[in-house]
């Protein structure tokens, strides 16, 4: 694997460091605090790529780049712990109207109910026909007349 680096700064002089506070500037070395490096951007480069770095900033607060090449897919890990269980959401719409059912069987027959009123009387019907004529035998009529005059006050001619 190969790191350019690249400083972009065409009057920068290459820098290395070692020791805690030796720097080799050219071919003189001097005592200096070391610079603070930041992260700047950092890219994900195609697999297969080359990585690549740059510093951009000034000597003092130099900002690194990275290019970083993907790697290949690790393997699955494990499954980790379930989750909460979230809320209820909303009711969902009504679905359609299924099909009628069998029809189920008769129940039994409940208490007869009260009777309701008497309705308004109808119209008279038709004449009907002429009956038979009947004629009053001598029985029948001592029996009418049994029953008339029994309703009757009896009168004596005023005596009491």
């Amino acid at each position: 694997m190969t790191i350019r680096l690249a400083v972009h700064d065409p009057l920068a002089i290459p820098l290395t460091a070692s020791g805690d506070a030796a720097f080799t500037l050219g071919s003189e070395t001097a005592i200096t605090p070391l610079p603070r490096f930041t992260i700047g951007d950092v890219e994900t480069l195609p697999r297969g790529s080359e990585a690549s770095a740059s510093i951009t900033g000034d000597p003092r607060t130099p900002v690194l780049n990275l290019g970083i090449p993907a790697g290949i897919a690790g393997p699955q890990g494990p499954a980790g712990p379930a989750g909460q269980t979230g809320e209820t959401g909303p009711a969902g719409p009504a679905g359609p109207t299924g099909p009628t059912g069998p029809q189920g069987i008769q129940g039994e027959t409940g208490p007869t109910g009260p009777t309701g009123p008497t309705g308004p009387t109808g119209p008279t019907g038709p004449q009907g026909p002429a009956g038979d004529e009947y004629v009053l035998t001598a029985a029948d009529k001592a029996e009418i007349a049994n029953i008339v005059l029994g309703e009757l006050p009896v009168y004596n001619g005023g005596v009491s």
